[in-house]
């Protein structure tokens, strides 16, 4: 389908890109995902990789309401 956000022409997005995505909370989802990705996270980095990935889904949580809740 066209992703009518896109600011180039012409780009498409799969319906697998526009499902929904489950974020890595756990240090073993995290480092799974880092792995099957080729990355590797420094022992030292870990514990901020994990915060930054928490904030994150906060993030998607409050994107992904449909505004029926009051904060």
């Amino acid at each position: 389908m066209t992703n009518p956000a896109s600011p180039l022409p012409n780009t498409t997005v799969s319906a697998a890109a526009s499902a929904p995505f489950r974020i890595a909370r756990t240090r073993e989802e995290i480092l799974s995902a880092a792995a099957a990705r080729g990355l590797a996270i420094p022992v030292e980095c870990l514990e901020g990789v994990e915060a930054n990935m928490a904030l994150l889904a906060s993030h998607a949580a409050r994107l992904a309401d449909d505004g029926s809740r009051v904060a």
